[in-house]
Order: C-alpha cells, then sequence, then structure tokens
C-alpha cells in the first residue's frame, strides 16, 4: 500500500518534477551524471505518450504485488520502475525512499506469495508452517535498524 501510495503522489506531480516541461528536464540531467549514463527509464523519451505507458506498467506491477499475483515478477517489476522513478528526478528523494528500494530489493528473496495471495490460492504445494530465509532476516533486520 506504501508503494501505491507513493506512485499516487509521483503521478500527480509527474508533469511538474519528472517530465521535459518540469523543473528538471532530460536535458539539465544529462548534466549532472556522465555523458551517455543513462540510470532510469524514465529518461529514455520526453514523449508524454512513453512516459504514460511506463506509469501504466509501473500501476500494474504495484497492483500485482498488492494482489500477491506472480510475486516474484511484481517484486522485480516494482524495484525497476522505483528505481527508475527516483532516479529520473533524484533531487526529490528523501530517506524513505531509500528504505522502499532496500525493501523490495529485500523482498526479492522472501516468499512473499507463500501467504494470503493469488499465488497461494493457485497453488498446489504444501507449504511449510515457518518461512525462514536470508531475506526474511534481512527484513528483520532492517525493521530494527530503522
Amino acid at each position: 500500500l506504501c508503494l501505491l501510495v507513493d506512485f499516487g503522489h509521483a503521478v500527480s506531480d509527474f508533469p511538474d518534477l519528472f517530465s521535459d516541461t518540469g523543473v528538471l528536464p532530460r536535458q539539465a540531467l544529462h548534466g549532472f551524471w556522465w555523458p551517455g549514463v543513462e540510470n532510469s527509464l524514465y529518461l529514455m523519451s520526453g514523449l508524454a505518450a512513453v512516459n504514460d505507458a511506463l506509469l501504466a506498467l509501473h500501476a500494474v506491477a504495484i497492483l500485482a504485488l498488492l494482489a500477491g499475483y506472480r510475486t516474484r515478477l511484481a517484486v522485480l517489476a516494482c524495484l525497476v520502475f522505483t528505481i527508475s522513478l527516483q532516479a529520473r528526478n533524484f533531487m526529490t528523494n528523501q530517506g524513505s525512499d531509500d528504505l522502499a528500494r532496500l525493501l523490495l530489493f529485500a523482498a526479492l528473496f522472501v516468499p512473499m506469495g507463500a501467504r494470503w495471495s493469488v499465488d497461494a490460492a493457485l497453488s498446489t504445494r504444501q507449504l511449510p508452517q515457518r518461512l525462514l530465509s536470508f531475506g526474511t532476516m534481512a527484513i528483520q533486520v532492517q525493521a530494527m535498524c530503522g
């Protein structure tokens, strides 16, 4: 839900903060990086249709993660799109953005779709009662350190 709320704020501010008509056009952003460095999908084009398509794919990934549908792929897509959106205008980032990236990365190693998800409902495998992995420990440690 936090990803969805953060995404909603980004969409509402997209023209002002993340587009070529906003405060940091792509040409100005390239002045901060070495020549040829493209660290965001949102930098590939200044066309509104391309950005709208990327935002739509980002929203689909967040909704798939929320529902627990193809969870590992949804986590990976959310991680890539979140990093791309945050890198498009890194001057708007704050500490919670760093935390979101860390938690999404750790979620790649956690069986996120094991319980209460579409993946779990469609699965025919019997799941263990306890789920312990490197990812679950990383998320617990991150929560304690935050």
